[in-house]
């Protein structure tokens, strides 16, 4: 199908070649160009103190038990945090989104360690959490839109014509 050569694009941009017209970018897989946008826009400071605390919550059995009797005596809203796989941009807005939603608890819960979060208290920092969050919610709701077999061009484009539209709306909404 993808083949430089033989394949359907292949052929499709050798025949545009011939009528000298451009050919159109080709996009392999959808989500590999989500990663490589999650490292453009530079917010891997937010990402690195949310895998740290992360990671410090769920990676020693006691210290993870005990933040999920936190949680539950405090009544939360949730009963863990999601553990963050550096290989799926997937799991990064699953984690980011609950680490936000809990972001209070995780606080008190790290304070009470004595392994205090500064950036919990700075408000640009969590100004850039949110916007991260946002963003990795609103492409993983794409990315399940765009899953599938039986998809049509014109509906996957419509939805990422939507999510461009969600965004440009954020962006202008912070200015």
């Amino acid at each position: 199908m993808r083949g430089e050569n033989i394949g359907f694009v292949g052929r499709v941009n050798k025949l545009l070649k011939l009528k000298n017209i451009e050919p159109p970018i080709n996009i392999h897989c959808i989500i590999h160009q989500q990663a490589l946008c999650g490292k453009v826009i530079g917010l891997e400071h937010v990402m690195s103190v949310v895998t740290k605390a992360v990671n410090f919550i769920r990676s020693h059995g006691l210290t993870h038990r005990q933040f999920q009797s936190f949680l539950l005596e405090i009544e939360a809203e949730y009963n863990d945090v999601v553990y963050h796989n550096h290989v799926r941009w997937l799991s990064r807005g699953k984690v980011l989104k609950r680490f936000f939603d809990l972001r209070k608890e995780i606080e008190m819960f790290m304070i009470d360690k004595g392994k205090q979060i500064l950036e919990l208290k700075d408000d640009n920092w969590l100004w850039d959490l949110a916007f991260l969050t946002d963003v990795t919610t609103h492409l993983n709701i794409l990315n399940l839109k765009l899953q599938g077999p039986g998809k049509f061009i014109f509906d996957m484009y419509n939805s990422i014509k939507a999510f461009d539209d969600i965004i440009y709306n954020d962006i202008i909404s912070l200015n």
